[in-house]
């Protein structure tokens, strides 16, 4: 028995650290279970963005109407949607004529702009709102107003944003996305057309066969010249894979942003990328783009000049704003993206897009803010990431704090202009 004795405090401390791992194992495993249980029954009562966009234009855009209840935020967070009947992302309704002294902006734009996963405070329109209040326009209002691109945008304005009497309105670009659409949407096969008689220029279309990005677009590729390499094969990451990793990851990453991530593909990821992937658009980046992506430019600049034109006859100041890419504004996210989709980075210019609209815009006489320096220079600066984790193209609640704190000027000399306060700095 005595020899046994040196023996018996390491077998005890052993039985204690295989009890604690026991515990812990346990404990997270029942962690693991109540976080996949709740997921599950998550998706009946919060809605997805599909859910809360309607299939045809209201007086406010294209989002659901009369909505209160809570969508899908990041992760599997929630957060509250609130529309008013009119389709607006507002919660009270809107009179046609605003009441004396109201200073009415028109926000138009995409996911991007009605807030992809966030509360309406949260939004770039949102913060444009209490900012003019705070410093001396308190009767401003700023109604949000879903439109897919700039085609719709033109189509919506000139029938429907209009009558509102907005004294400025300004329309996002979300680039390599909104470029696809118009040329999605003003091909032959498209949906829209313009028409110099129509109202604004622009009607709607009924092709036989439409083209869209699942049904016609699937063969324009990037060219083999511009690939170097296999696209690289991603599985499933751990916290993919794991409730508890994933709501860990989640909240570190609120903290540190991840060494890089590649926009997603709307078609079978890590493939070669196709020329109009209308999530990360890789083909209006490159430098030597084919005539398909010149048209595309082409067309959206028409669509543009009508906003510009229907501003113009209704007396409304009016501006665009580009919404860069994730890889345009942190360098981690390009080089993730050149990794993930097998790129050769001397065939793409970041910039391309983004010169080409502005010299659209200047030799228009267009105001076109670009924030992409400004974006890139806050995300470095504040040391945090400013877009959805897990490849989403969408800017976070930071993103669109960047995205108000770089057009803010914009805003406050369209409002002065408008013949708002000239005050606001």
């Amino acid at each position: 028995m005595e020899s046994e004795n040196p023996k018996s405090p390491g077998i005890r401390r052993l039985w204690l650290v295989v009890a604690a791992t026991l515990s812990c194992a346990s404990t997270l495993l029942t962690f693991e279970g109540l976080l996949r249980a709740n997921a599950l029954a998550r998706p009946v009562a919060w809605m997805g963005y599909n859910e809360l966009i309607d299939s045809r234009f209201l007086a406010g855009g294209l989002l659901r109407p009369a909505i209160n209840g809570l969508a899908l935020g990041p992760g599997r967070s929630s957060v509250p949607w609130i529309t008013n009947h009119q389709g607006f992302r507002n919660t009270d309704p809107i009179p046609d004529t605003p009441k004396p002294g109201t200073l009415r902006i028109l926000s138009m734009g995409d996911s991007f702009t009605v807030g992809y996963r966030l509360a309406r405070k949260d939004t770039y329109s949102a913060h444009w709102e209490r900012w003019l209040r705070k410093r001396g326009q308190r009767d401003s209002e700023v109604l949000i107003s879903l439109v897919e691109d700039p085609v719709q945008g033109l189509f919506y304005l000139s029938r429907f944003g209009q009558r509102f009497e907005p004294d400025v309105a300004i329309l996002g670009i979300t680039l390599g996305n909104d470029i696809a659409q118009a040329y999605v949407r003003l091909d032959p096969r498209g949906d829209y057309r313009l028409n110099p008689a129509a109202p604004g220029g622009i009607e709607r279309s009924d092709p036989d066969e439409f083209l869209g990005f699942a049904h016609g677009l699937e063969d324009y590729m990037v060219d083999d010249a511009c690939l170097e390499g296999d696209p690289r094969s991603q599985p499933a990451s751990v916290s993919q894979r794991s409730a508890v990793v994933g709501l860990v990851t989640r909240a570190f990453r609120r903290i540190v942003p991840p060494e890089g991530e590649a926009p997603a593909s709307y078609y079978p990821p890590y493939e070669a990328p196709r020329l109009f992937d209308p999530n990360h658009g890789l083909g209006f980046f490159l430098r030597d783009p084919p005539p398909e992506i010149l048209a595309g430019f082409e067309r959206l600049f028409s669509a543009l000049a009508g906003f510009q034109n229907v501003c113009r006859e209704q007396g409304i100041r009016c501006a665009v704003m580009l919404f860069p890419q994730r890889f345009q504004v942190r360098a981690e996210d390009w080089d993730a993206t050149v990794a993930t989709y097998g790129l050769r980075p001397s065939c793409f210019d970041l910039a391309a897009p983004n010169r080409r609209i502005l010299n659209f815009c200047r030799e228009r006489g267009l105001r076109c803010l670009d924030p992409t320096n400004e974006m890139a220079a806050m995300s470095l600066r504040w040391g945090l990431g400013l877009y959805m984790p897990a490849g989403d193209m969408h800017w976070n609640a930071l993103g669109n704090r960047a995205m108000f704190e770089a057009s803010k000027l914009l805003v406050s000399e369209l409002v002065a202009q408008a013949g708002g306060s000239s005050e606001i700095p």
